[in-house]
């Protein structure tokens, strides 16, 4: 088992529900309605070989840091809060 990155949203109230459902890929990331917690409504669930290559998507991947910047950072997103959660085997901190 490799690194897994998962990354849990929160989206603000006000977000239409087409914006939310803009990219497919945050539309197939749905969490079933009993297992939301704290508002988060969809996940991404990742796995990396190794840190190295979950620190190069996190850090390098011009495709992930696009998303970010589109969805989370930039003003006015509908993303509310994303929470990261990385799980390594062995590693318990």
């Amino acid at each position: 088992m490799g690194i897994r990155h998962i990354v849990l949203f929160q989206f603000r109230e006000d977000a239409k529900l087409e914006a939310v459902n803009d990219s497919s890929s945050i539309r197939e990331a749905d969490i079933d309605e009993g297992s939301r917690k704290n508002g988060a409504t969809h996940a991404f669930i990742m796995e990396f070989e190794s840190v190295e290559d979950r620190d190069y998507y996190v850090k390098e991947d011009v495709v992930h840091l696009d998303f970010i910047k589109a969805h989370i950072t930039s003003p006015g997103t509908i993303v509310e809060k994303a929470t990261v959660v990385d799980i390594a085997p062995g590693v318990f901190s």
